[in-house]
């Protein structure tokens, strides 16, 4: 496949911000229609989560070549 399913979802089991993002929202869902809602907010929070971590590592190993 050309995208890692292990890898997204070991990714996302193992990123805390996906955990209390979707049981924040997820307490809050009073109906069926709001937990997908929840559920991409989570990914959402867990992808900026991974993306700010790249940056700030790549950024960090960057100035430390130089």
């Amino acid at each position: 496949t050309p995208v890692d399913l292990q890898g997204v979802v070991l990714t996302a089991l193992l990123n805390p911000a996906v955990f209390v993002v979707a049981f924040w929202m997820g307490r809050s869902a009073d109906q069926w229609q709001k937990l997908p809602v929840a559920a991409f907010a989570a990914a959402l929070a867990g992808s900026v989560l991974v993306l700010a971590n790249a940056r700030f590592c790549w950024a960090t190993h960057a100035s430390a070549q130089h």
